[in-house]
């Protein structure tokens, strides 16, 4: 009788590991598993107050995102970049030929336009969108904002920071190449991905400057090509992908704007999509603090935040993608494409809707999270939210 207990015990623990093993497969191959959608264009509503009059932006109303405005610029070239003012009625944009244009949400009127950097380039060889978002990007409240100096034959080079309440440059300097700038979210910081040659050795790192201060930089040798960084929505944490596909994440948290040397300690290494020569597209963390997105010429990634072992690439076509932004819940994606705007259950891995609307550029949540902004190829800046 014992025995008989002891076997059916046994038995049923075996039947219960296997189907917790099943389930798991199951919702690991669903999670990867890119669900097709018939593409949708938004209606074009009339224009009235903005924010006060749209619902916030979630997973049930992704599919009713209807076109509110548009800001038409198409002599300034494809839109690069977006964010708000401090003052959220304020919509910023900067262009390709390196003009910032403010636009009032409420008149519908353009405040102030200046021009940031100049654009020189080979009419045979554009630049890609993706080198011009590596090195344009606002902090966190849209304040202040980082940009080439110059832009010559597919290099960036030099840096200004303009702080965009005072509408003065609050840092230039034009005596070095970069790979990519990334502005701190919260601190007068920015931080750079240069690259340097002496007899001895081949320089890669990552380096810092702040207002008023010096370069602090951060020596990595033999490693390949650093061409993307992001920072945590806290500025703590800081992660750069090279050419060959290699993630690291370090903490900077320690990092006190004083000038000299610091320490980038690697908490992660994220590896398992490693190739040769990979483009980086985008590389974004989310306002929760719970994924790191990826985009590359091929492929979109995100890892989870909470377990790096085991990224989740999402099985849809990316090949002509611009950029990717996380909605501030952290459980919508949104990508940029040629083609439209994908947009993506980040939890449950799986595509949600194809918008078909032309060559998008750039994509930005509102702060509110109930507009997503998005600029095209044309220079064109379309507002869209649900009523």
């Amino acid at each position: 009788m014992k025995n008989k207990m002891i076997v059916t015990i046994t038995i049923l623990v075996c039947i219960g590991a296997v189907a917790f093993l099943i389930n798991l497969l199951t919702k690991s191959v669903i999670a990867r598993k890119h669900f097709a959608e018939k593409p949708l264009s938004p209606q074009i509503l009339d224009s009235t107050e903005f924010s006060r009059m749209m619902e916030s932006i979630n997973m049930e109303n992704m599919k009713s995102l209807k076109e509110l405005e548009s800001f038409q610029n198409e002599e300034l070239g494809m839109v690069v970049a977006l964010s708000e003012a401090p003052d959220r009625n304020i919509l910023q944009a900067v262009y390709e030929n390196g003009i910032l244009v403010q636009y009032d949400l409420i008149t519908q009127k353009i405040i102030t336009s200046e021009s940031l950097f100049a654009r020189q380039f080979n009419p045979d060889v554009p630049l890609p969108v993706y080198k011009l978002n590596s090195g344009i990007n606002f902090n966190r409240d849209g304040s202040l904002l980082i940009a080439p100096t110059n832009v010559v034959n597919n290099r960036l080079h030099g840096e200004v920071v303009w702080n965009t309440n005072r509408k003065s440059i609050t840092l230039k300097t034009e005596n070095y190449d970069f790979q990519a700038l990334q502005l701190h979210p919260i601190q007068d910081t920015s931080f750079i991905v240069f690259e340097e040659t002496d007899d001895v050795s081949y320089r890669l790192g990552v380096g810092s400057k702040f207002v008023g201060g010096g370069m602090l930089a951060v020596e990595r040798y033999n490693v390949a090509n650093l061409t993307r960084i992001a920072l945590d929505p806290n500025g703590d944490y800081l992660a750069a992908v090279d050419i060959n596909g290699s993630i690291i994440i370090g903490d900077v948290s320690t990092f006190s704007g004083q000038e000299g040397f610091f320490e980038y300690g690697t908490l992660y290494r994220l590896l398992g999509y490693a190739g040769k020569d990979i483009v980086t597209v985008d590389l974004e963390f989310d306002d929760t603090h719970s994924w790191l997105g990826w985009l590359t010429d091929e492929k979109l990634v995100v890892w989870s935040l909470r377990n790096y072992a085991f990224p989740l690439e999402f099985k849809t076509n990316i090949k002509d993608a611009k950029a990717l932004a996380f909605d501030h819940t952290g459980k919508i994606l949104a990508v940029a494409t040629q083609n439209g705007i994908k947009i993506f259950d980040v939890e449950k891995g799986k595509q949600i809707i194809d918008y078909s609307v032309g060559d998008v550029t750039t994509l930005y949540f509102t702060r509110d999270n109930r507009l997503l902004v998005w600029g095209d190829a044309n220079g064109n800046v379309h507002l869209w939210g649900v009523k």
